[in-house]
């Protein structure tokens, strides 16, 4: 294979791996900003309650201190619920409080949309909205651009003794 052709397919990666990648971003975006405005209709009353259920296996990680004082904790909780017979999943998750604290009876949904759900809409959106977005598939595709460029411009190979001109 010619140099001149791996560059080329080099690039067709880089160039297809970077317009998948901000399909991605613009996916995620699009659903983060669904998943706001929902929590928001929960809050003030537009969405619909209904049963959880509450799964057997939950994660509950901890720090601790020399002295072995808990200082920070972190638990999440799935749930499923059923809307006109079709199954949903969700979590409950928070930090700083037990899994006590958490446990909960029912979910709120939208209506139009059950894959929007939350256990805790007021405490849901207060966390995703001041934290925001993280762009991963932003600083991804920076950093597979970054090494596919690379790869493209590496350092081209010496010439051989014999090809040099010779000054006599």
């Amino acid at each position: 294979m010619t140099e001149s052709t791996k560059k080329k397919i080099y690039f067709a990666a880089f160039l297809s791996i970077t317009i998948y990648l901000v399909y991605a971003h613009f996916q995620a975006k699009t659903t983060f900003n669904d998943k706001l405005e929902g929590y928001q209709k929960m809050i003030q009353g537009k969405g619909a309650k209904t049963a959880l259920i509450l799964s057997e296996k939950y994660a509950v990680m901890t720090t601790k201190s020399k002295m072995t004082e808990t200082k920070s904790m972190a638990t999440i909780i799935p749930y499923t619920f059923t809307v006109d017979g079709k199954s949903y999943k969700g979590t409950i998750g928070a930090l700083g409080k037990s899994a006590e604290e958490l446990i909960t009876d029912s979910v709120y949904y939208l209506p139009e949309n059950p894959e929007i759900n939350s256990a805790q809409p007021a405490a849901d959106y207060e966390h995703i909205s001041h934290q925001g977005m993280w762009n991963w598939r932003l600083y991804l595709s920076i950093i597979t651009g970054l090494i596919t460029i690379g790869s493209i411009m590496k350092d081209k190979e010496k010439p051989d003794a014999a090809s040099k001109p010779s000054h006599k």
